[in-house]
């Protein structure tokens, strides 16, 4: 399970990422992400229920997607970016193969920042 220091929780920051954003389309979801201030990404996945229907299916795919986050925080470590997932339809009907190498295409997709803010130590 990912965690709670790796997850973006506010309603309003998620809305800041999806107004003022970037995005990039897979398979079977879309990547929305944002510049951020802190040293390392944080995550957040939206699943309507008009994509899927069935809260036990919405919320199996979240814990699926945040469990290969979690397994590859190492690609996210130089993008310090606010990052939210959202599915699409056809993600109901995927496997758990083909979920892991659309997250992982989406995440490698998504550029280094550049102005990323030194760290004084």
């Amino acid at each position: 399970m990912l965690a709670k220091k790796h997850k973006l929780s506010r309603t309003h920051d998620i809305a800041g990422i999806f107004s003022r954003g970037r995005f990039l389309h897979g398979r079977y979801m879309t990547v929305h992400y944002r510049n951020s201030d802190r040293p390392s990404p944080l995550f957040a996945i939206a699943i309507s229920t008009k994509v899927v229907k069935k809260a036990v299916i919405r919320n199996r795919l979240r814990r699926q997607i945040f469990e290969i986050i979690r397994l590859n925080l190492d690609l996210t470590k130089d993008k310090n970016y606010d990052i939210v997932f959202v599915a699409r339809k056809n993600i109901a009907e995927t496997s758990r193969k083909e979920l892991k190498e659309d997250v992982l295409r989406l995440l490698a997709k998504i550029p280094e920042n550049r102005n990323r803010p030194s760290l004084i130590v």
